[in-house]
């Protein structure tokens, strides 16, 4: 009925939901200041904040191995 796609380096998420002709509708895209609730679980909200922290997880690991420029 409703999914999620996460993009935890561009810090957004898209969600779709099926309507009644069985096609699947975005919603507005949510980004990381953003607290959203999913269709099908109306009483749960998710703050992005939690979701996305500041530091980019991806990229720290790695800063050590690389010189800037």
């Amino acid at each position: 009925k409703e999914y999620w796609m996460v993009f935890p380096q561009e810090k957004y998420v898209l969600a779709y939901i099926l309507n009644e002709e069985g096609k699947y509708v975005g919603r507005p895209p949510f980004n990381k200041e953003d607290k959203v609730s999913p269709v099908i679980f109306p009483n749960l909200l998710i703050d992005l904040q939690n979701i996305f922290p500041e530091s980019n997880l991806v990229e720290e690991p790695w800063d050590e191995h690389y010189i800037r420029m």
